[in-house]
């Protein structure tokens, strides 16, 4: 919370340098923050046509994180108190709910989430993903959703996950 796409990235550095240092990862891997179509696929989208993120931005109706029924029901995530899915009024504890089908937490509430990529060609503002605690808007909770925050901006609602890459199979 309240973390830069700087910080984030910084924060991955930190990470692969340590876990490189202690042997818990290998010398081709490192952490990163998702890309926006890994994003994507994490939360269950496919298909999605355009070429920019901007462009890819809201076109798949009707899917959320949780899946396709509006309202989101009982435990869906930590979303605006005013939907009365989840007993927390800002942030909950990351892993509070239930993984979606790939094993994953927290692809929908609780934080934005920011991704490596540029909006559009602009390279002005940075991807985020997955709303926050304080949305209550079915458009902006669609899993199809993109916002977008310049990298240095740090909003209560705006935090990170992390991917690890490299380390093909021997």
């Amino acid at each position: 919370m309240r973390v830069s796409w700087d910080d984030a990235q910084s924060f991955c550095a930190w990470l692969t340098k340590k876990e490189r240092a202690e042997g818990r990862i290998k010398a081709d891997q490192k952490y990163r923050l998702p890309t926006d179509a890994e994003w994507s696929a994490a939360v269950g989208l496919e298909g999605e046509l355009g070429g920019s993120p901007r462009d890819k931005n809201s076109k798949i109706k009707g899917a959320y994180p949780w899946g396709t029924q509006w309202p989101a029901p009982k435990g869906a995530g930590n979303y605006s108190p005013s939907l009365g899915v989840d007993e927390y009024e800002y942030t909950s504890p990351v892993g509070s709910f239930l993984a979606n089908s790939f094993g994953l937490y927290d692809m929908g509430g609780n934080v934005w989430q920011w991704c490596e990529d540029w909006q559009d060609g602009e390279q002005k503002y940075r991807v985020v993903r997955g709303a926050s605690w304080g949305r209550i808007n079915p458009d902006l909770l669609l899993s199809s959703y993109r916002s977008g925050y310049g990298p240095d901006y740090r909003g209560s609602g705006i935090g990170f996950r992390c991917v690890l890459v490299g380390g093909g199979s021997p």
